[in-house]
């Protein structure tokens, strides 16, 4: 009976959340990822050719397969409105659509995932067009339909072999997806691979398979490129300038300013996709390491500032106007809460790990412990990584924090009461 209460709630809520968003967002179009930093247009590769050089030769952090379709519409439409505008609004809307439904069954935690996507959606609609860059909504979309595809894998009967591969082949894209948006998703990978590794240990082999395929296809080629080509790791060659804008106490001695070895067209910014400017962010990057291992005091407490200032949810940049309404008021307080909500499970989570000692990695079976652990790793790389543009980056998380993760034990039993269905749960399809 409780089961079919919470999916009419659910059922109710999804109808009102998607009215509401279609709403908020029909006015919203973002900045192709292709021109960051002013040195690329979408219009500059007309053929199919001059795309595949423009990925072969990408250095910097404009996500490869975002910027080609932006290029790909622009060369079938004459524009990028099937990116900037449609994908961005279904982005918009659909990923807090996700988030409250990865709170099944849980009627109080369906309640809080509709207020707080209602409060944080129109927020972004207000704080993100001062720099909307479409990636920003984009990857926070593609890890939740990561997570929605392994839980609905998990509830469909084992004789459906097709939709259940059907469903690891699409987490799996969309991870990858997600690893190509940005480049500090890299390091989030071995997390969530061992989460859907050990939750899938009760399906056939083929299903974990299916879902390895599309990452190894797509993020492993396009890094695999990048080492063997250019020497890199992660996709950008400018991480270490984002690095010292967060950490400008480091001594650097020379100036390091942010080169180029082919000038652009003078109405654009300086070509910085050079090898230069990668060995410029190494430099910065080990003197911020330098920095940290010298003065781990003072170090420490920056890094607790830089927290604390992430987690106030700022809505302007570089000291900018910021946007009017009196739903950032509500913001102001909805999303501190939810990030305070967020370290206290951490700290749960934390203790479950110090009492399994050994087997404290079976924690990740359980889904909200993955998408917890995730969210709180993204908001050490944000808040330590970046500075000045806190207000935009925080909208990434925002998502994550609206399904409302909450720590669960080895068995992943929730705290609530009542039970769930994701990776991880042995208990198979409800009835």
């Amino acid at each position: 009976m409780h089961r079919r209460w919470a999916l009419g709630v659910c059922v109710l809520f999804s109808v009102a959340l998607l009215i509401i968003g279609a709403t908020l967002v029909r006015g919203s179009d973002a900045e192709p990822a292709t021109t960051w930093m002013h040195m690329f247009t979408p219009a500059d590769f007309p053929t199919g050719s001059d795309l595949i050089a423009f990925l072969l030769s990408l250095r910097v952090p404009i996500p490869p397969v975002i910027a080609a379709l932006e290029i790909i519409s622009v060369q079938l439409t004459g524009s990028t409105d099937l990116v900037m505008i449609d994908l961005y609004r279904v982005g918009l809307a659909g990923t807090y659509l996700l988030a409250l439904w990865l709170t099944f069954p849980s009627i109080p935690r369906q309640a809080a995932a509709f207020a707080a996507s209602v409060i944080f959606l129109w927020a972004t609609t207000l704080i993100h067009p001062f720099n909307a860059q479409i990636y920003d909504i984009l990857l926070p979309f593609f890890l939740l339909l990561f997570f929605t595809l392994t839980r609905a894998l998990l509830a469909l009967p084992a004789r459906w072999r097709a939709a259940q591969l059907a469903c690891a082949v699409g987490a799996g894209f969309f991870l990858a997806m997600a690893e190509l948006a940005r480049p500090f998703v890299l390091l989030l990978l071995p997390v969530l691979l061992t989460s859907a590794y050990l939750g899938l240990r009760q399906c056939p082999r083929r299903v974990w398979i299916a879902l390895l395929m599309p990452v190894v296809l797509l993020s492993g080629l396009w890094h695999a490129h990048l080492f063997v080509a250019y020497g890199q790791v992660l996709s950008t060659n400018y991480s270490g300038f984002n690095l010292y804008r967060a950490w400008p106490q480091a001594p650097l001695g020379p100036t390091v300013q942010e080169t180029h070895s082919q000038p652009a067209h003078d109405a654009r910014w300086p070509n910085i996709n050079t090898q230069e400017q990668f060995e410029s962010s190494q430099f910065l990057q080990r003197a911020v390491l330098a920095y940290i291992v010298s003065n781990p005091g003072a170090a420490l407490r920056h890094a607790a500032h830089r927290l604390v200032r992430f987690a106030k949810a700022r809505t302007s940049m570089y000291g900018g106007q910021a946007p009017t309404s009196k739903v950032l008021t509500l913001y102001a307080v909805a999303a501190p809460a939810l990030f305070l909500f967020m370290f206290a499970n951490v700290l749960v989570l934390a203790w479950y790990a110090v009492r399994l000692r050994a087997r404290a990695l079976s924690l990740l079976s359980a889904p909200d412990n993955a998408l917890l652990l995730i969210t709180f790793l993204s908001l050490l790389v944000l808040s330590l990584g970046e500075a000045k543009e806190e207000a935009r980056l925080v909208l990434s998380l925002l998502p994550l924090l609206a399904a409302v993760p909450m720590a669960r034990s080895a068995g992943g039993a929730p705290t609530d009461g009542h039970q769930s269905y994701g990776i991880g749960v042995a208990e198979g399809p409800p009835p």
